[in-house]
């Protein structure tokens, strides 16, 4: 017997560079994030009614390692921050954080990850994505991921 999928969470992730002057974007990135494997596990404990921590921090880091199913922390975080939550539309939830660094602050932003907590220590990583922005002292980072569930 073949089993059927009932459903899916899809997601997309638009990482923008943004000129803190002229408030222009001056990169984007359009990407899927990939939910890890205690993303997936987060999902699972909260449909058997178990208590769990919603992901609601994002995370950025300066580690280009390529994106694994098995990861459970950014490779170099930088920055992690409460991320505002909304639901644009029916089956949709979206996370989005500006970042920004004060005078003498760089970061080459290669990883972005979302977290059910602000700690670093102790939380759960949801998903994980590269990208290749900047985050400077003229440059914000601007970071929108939205989480698609739909039937199959």
């Amino acid at each position: 017997m073949r089993s059927k999928k009932e459903f899916q969470v899809t997601y997309n992730a638009i990482i923008e560079s943004i000129d803190k002057n002229t408030k222009k974007v001056v990169k984007r990135t359009k990407i899927h994030n990939i939910i890890v494997n205690n993303g997936l596990n987060l999902i699972r404990n909260f449909m058997a009614g178990d208590i769990i921590e919603n992901p609601k921090a994002i995370a950025v880091g300066t580690d280009a390692t390529v994106v694994q199913a098995t990861d459970i922390e950014l490779g170099t975080e930088v920055l992690r921050e409460l991320a505002t939550i909304s639901k644009p539309t029916d089956y949709q939830v979206r996370y989005v954080k500006v970042f920004t660094v004060g005078t003498g602050v760089s970061h080459a932003i290669k990883e972005v990850g979302i977290f059910d907590s602000i700690t670093v220590s102790g939380s759960t990583m949801f998903s994980h994505l590269n990208c290749d922005n900047t985050l400077d002292t003229d440059t914000d980072l601007s970071v929108t991921i939205t989480y698609t569930i739909a039937r199959v």
